[in-house]
């Protein structure tokens, strides 16, 4: 399983959002605008976790 798949994978199982709809987030864009939403969509999900499990 590569990088991509892996990422979209977890970020799918996080949100509950179907495969296709999280690859939307990032199709068509340009590679610094993916990688930043990437990053911010596990900062928000850690920051979640963190919450969650005090």
């Amino acid at each position: 399983m590569g990088l991509v798949t892996a990422c979209l994978t977890t970020l799918s199982t996080l949100t509950g959002h179907h495969k296709r709809t999280v690859e939307e987030w990032f199709y068509g864009k340009p590679y610094h605008y993916s990688v930043e939403i990437l990053l911010r969509c596990f900062h928000l999900v850690f920051t979640l976790q963190q919450y969650f499990n005090q």
